[in-house]
């Protein structure tokens, strides 16, 4: 999990909820403690009984080992590199809303299937306008 804030819980029990095999999150912020707290919370509650929930302050160590990337964050420049993503990773980038977020580089949007849960996104999320631009990505979902 990148990004500590309101959404992150959320996304993880999503997550959690549709994969129930998955036995680790890790959670990265940009502020540590925020991660750090989120995953100390997670592992006090009784609701994710066997999953093992840490902080770590490598981004790209967690980019490298997961096998689920999700990311909800404010960025403007790319924390997700697409050489970092290992072969078959699902990344799901739900902060980018306007042309100048950007939660990953071209590399990400090129290695992978872009799906959309709003026909809008292709026009406003910084990372599909700019890949579409740079003429990385055809545009299609």
């Amino acid at each position: 999990m990148i990004g500590a804030g309101a959404l992150a819980p959320h996304l993880i029990k999503a997550h959690l909820a549709a994969n129930p095999s998955l036995q680790k999150v890790i959670i990265w912020n940009r502020t540590i403690k925020k991660a750090t707290d989120l995953a100390e919370n997670l592992q006090g509650s009784n609701e994710y009984n066997g999953v093992c929930f840490k902080s770590n302050e490598s981004l790209e160590e967690i980019i490298e080992l997961g096998d689920i990337v999700s990311c909800v964050t404010n960025a403007e420049a790319p924390l997700v590199k697409g050489e970092k993503l290992k072969a078959g990773a699902h990344l799901d980038l739900v902060g980018s809303f306007t042309h100048t977020m950007r939660e990953c580089d071209d590399e990400a949007i090129r290695r992978g299937r872009v799906y959309v849960d709003n026909e809008a996104t292709p026009v406003e999320a910084g990372e599909l306008v700019g890949a579409f631009e740079r003429g990385d990505w055809e545009g299609r979902c």
